[in-house]
């Protein structure tokens, strides 16, 4: 999947002599207004995250509020994954869905940043927490958007 990432951004340097408007088209439709450094680092957490999440899942009984917070919480991961990569996102997912995965990024956010709190800037723990939540943060915003686009 980087790998495409890389390719798009390989054609976006090598067309240079296009004309500026269909540039901003295809910089706009591949970047989704978000550099494509981030996008690759987003994508990357996302998936790890999904990783350690899938791996603690099947130790939680099924029913308890620990496996239902990580069932939704794996689903808003995917969702944000497709978002970041330009999946078929309106044909995959609902607008209720849509919804409903705002609320595990969004406690995603509230707890990196609750525990960021509590390392010095510039150590390992906070820079990783900052990652994390830019990441979710991208991620809330890409599925802001789509949940907007289809209310019009």
């Amino acid at each position: 999947m980087l790998l495409l990432w890389k390719v798009r951004k390989a054609l976006l340097k090598s067309i240079g002599n296009v004309d500026d408007t269909l540039k901003e088209i295809l910089m706009e439709d591949v970047m989704d207004c978000y550099p494509m450094e981030e996008l690759e680092e987003a994508l990357q957490i996302i998936e790890s995250t999904i990783s350690k999440c899938e791996k603690i899942h099947p130790k939680f009984i099924e029913g308890s509020s620990q496996h239902t917070l990580l069932k939704n919480r794996i689903k808003a991961l995917y969702i944000a994954k497709s978002f970041i990569l330009h999946d078929d996102v309106l044909n995959r997912y609902s607008k209720e869905e849509l919804t409903e995965a705002l609320k595990p990024i969004s406690s995603i956010i509230s707890k990196c940043e609750k525990a960021q709190l509590k390392f010095k800037e510039g150590t390992f723990h906070h820079t990783r927490f900052k990652k994390i939540i830019e990441a979710m943060c991208i991620s809330r915003s890409l599925i802001t958007d789509e949940i907007s686009k289809r209310l019009k």
